[in-house]
């Protein structure tokens, strides 16, 4: 390249300042083309890692996983788990793409890890080796907050997945795993109220699985649901112990939970049809199979749902929980007088975003606001729950002239950052014109002629008075719906009798049914069982209030229960009792208090209030 330049310099002549000028500009222009072609060339061969940094609790599971893009054949190199216990992996997963004419491949590495300390671990040393070059990994950050536990009894595996490490016959967390099981898998062992919470009905088996079928499907009562179930379900390859299995994930859940305290997450059955090596044939040389069916049963799992923290939340806060942006869209900024403009509120992110209730928007007084039309686009990535939910209001302006549409706040809960953020619109300037339109009315007896065709002379009200026959017919077609109105409401009426009913049922059957739960609770008591007694408690309490008083799930939060009761004339005190008996409750759960020995004196209160509160919604 420097030899063809000085070529060019050489034949034309160094006066020629132009020429000169202009040749430098291309080998400039030359040199940047070649330092993006190569730049271009190192972004299409890299490694991504997922999480770049992440933060978990002592105890936590976390998986980790390397993409390898557009690098061909080669060996992928583990990271250094020095501080962390494999729980499965590597797992592989490899796709290729051929977009017109060009090919593209991904090699992807996963683990499944269980740190081993606490404090802000690295994990490091992860790479791709091919015979021309290796290529190293970004590092990855993990904050581990708490105390580890001790768990002698779970299975874990050996570092890098080497079943070959002599530390796994002298290792005695490693258990020996069967050919066969069947459990629930959870990323999280405890969340926020509202917070996604992901579950994996899992199957693992050595051998070949021929057919499998659900028997029952699990109740999970007390979450939203979401089913992020894989529409294709296709099994990956790990090691546990010293086997090699082949995992099946069954049934995918996005839990989202109503409720704090201890949720139980249902097992559900399972038929699998399995082949096996007959035992005739393992020592001949021709082999054959049988196929067995089986019927399993994952243990349940509990998920400890924490409160939301009350310091620094904002009085607009609704429940939302997630990660958030908002996007206001006018379809125009001006127009006439009572034309429309439709807005479009946008809330995109990740999160529980079918639970997202319209926005208040703060409009002038001019502006007549139609109910909105609520549209969602929402999917699953990653084993995250995310996309958009819109809301398009139609405001229809009443005066000309210019206005302004305020920001639109909405405020949600970063579990990620653990505070309370709101996100604001830009402010909309809108341009109201006069309308030119007027109003014409036809003349009254021009209509009356038109519409009903009467004419006044003396034949034609001689020609009505013969046929009234006709006329009699006619006007008691014309009075039928009018007559058989009072029908349709009075059976209008039954069916809303119908309906309400069943609300009615439910507050009749409150208060026996808190009944029948706090005799669950008094067993709990006597066999001093005292955190499934205290979880009892809180779910007698929910269920009351949510048949009582016909509050939903999503709608069951401390602050939102005393302004339902208070507005149904309850008194504010028996309020406040019933917020500390809640706050009390919760507080022996998840973290001990000095008198939480005392459960006689909680079910005491807990049966007082509920019947404090009967005696004011009675009344």
């Amino acid at each position: 390249m420097h030899l063809f330049f000085s070529f060019l310099y050489g034949f034309f002549p160094k006066t020629n300042t132009i020429m000169n000028t202009t040749l430098s500009s291309i080998k400039s222009l030359t040199f940047t083309l070649l330092l993006l072609l190569i730049a271009q060339v190192i972004v299409a061969q890299q490694i991504k890692v997922s999480p770049q940094r992440a933060s978990i609790k002592a105890g936590e599971n976390i998986e980790i996983s390397y993409s390898v893009e557009n690098m061909g054949n080669g060996q992928f190199i583990p990271p250094k788990l020095d501080n962390f216990a494999v729980v499965s992996g590597p797992n592989q997963y490899q796709s290729m793409q051929w977009i017109n004419g060009k090919s593209s491949s991904i090699l992807r590495y996963s683990y499944t890890l269980r740190p081993t300390k606490t404090g802000k671990l690295t994990l490091k040393g992860a790479g791709f080796k091919t015979r021309k070059k290796t290529i190293n990994a970004p590092s990855i950050y993990i904050t581990v907050s708490g105390k580890i536990p001790q768990s002698p009894n779970q299975a874990i595996m050996p570092k890098n997945g080497n079943t070959n490490d002599p530390r796994l016959k002298a290792d005695t967390n490693v258990v020996q795993m069967p050919d066969l099981f069947y459990r629930i898998e959870v990323d999280t062992n405890r969340v926020y109220l509202g917070q996604q919470a992901t579950v994996a009905y899992s199957l693992y088996t050595v051998n070949y699985i021929t057919n499998y079928s659900s028997v029952t499907t699990p109740n999970l009562q007390g979450f939203w649901v979401q089913d992020i179930s894989p529409s294709r379900i296709t099994p990956t390859t790990l090691t546990i112990g010293n086997k090699v299995y082949q995992k099946y994930v069954i049934k995918k859940y996005a839990l989202f939970p109503q409720r704090t305290g201890e949720l139980e997450i249902d097992p559900m059955e399972l038929e699998v049809s399995v082949r096996q090596i007959a035992r005739n044939s393992r020592r001949s040389f021709f082999r054959h199979y049988n196929t067995i069916n089986k019927k399993l049963k994952c243990e349940g799992r509990k998920l400890a749902v924490y409160p939301l923290p009350d310091k620094g939340k904002p009085n607009n806060f609704n429940g939302t929980i997630g990660n958030f942006k908002i996007n206001v869209r006018p379809d125009r900024t001006s127009c006439k007088v009572n034309e429309g403009i439709t807005l479009n509120v946008g809330i995109i992110g990740n999160g529980n975003l079918k639970l997202i209730e319209s926005l208040n928007l703060d409009l002038p007084d001019n502006f007549e606001v139609y109910d909105p039309t609520v549209s969602e686009n929402i999917y699953e990535q990653n084993n995250v729950v995310m996309g958009t939910k819109s809301f398009e209001y139609l405001l229809v302006p009443k005066e000309e002239g210019e206005y302004t549409i305020p920001s639109i706040p909405f405020t949600y809960y970063n579990p990620a950052t653990e505070r309370y953020e709101t996100k604001k619109s830009k402010p909309l300037k809108l341009t109201i014109y006069p309308s030119n339109e007027t109003v014409s009315t036809p003349k009254k007896e021009k209509a009356i002629e038109d519409i009903m065709g009467i004419k006044t002379d003396s034949t034609s009200l001689h020609s009505t008075s013969r046929s009234k026959l006709p006329l009699v017919l006619f006007g008691l077609l014309y009075l039928a719906p009018f007559l058989a109105l009072p029908l349709l409401i009075s059976r209008k009426r039954k069916e809303d009798l119908v309906k309400s009913d069943v609300v009615g049922l439910k507050r009749k059957q409150a208060l026996s049914v808190a009944q029948k739960k706090l005799t669950t609770a008094e067993a709990l008591m006597s066999q001093n069982k005292k955190k499934d007694f205290y979880n009892e408690i809180i779910h007698t309490i929910w269920g009351y209030l949510e048949d009582r008083v016909n509050i939903p799930a999503s709608e069951l939060s401390k602050d939102n229960i005393s302004k339902v009761l208070m507005a149904k004339n309850v008194k504010e005190a028996k309020c406040n009792k019933l917020i500390e008996t809640i706050q009390y409750c919760e507080m022996a759960i998840f973290a001990p208090v000095k008198d939480a020995d005392n459960l006689q004196q909680t079910y005491q209160d807990t049966m007082q209030v509920i019947a404090d509160i009967e005696e004011d919604l009675t009344s």
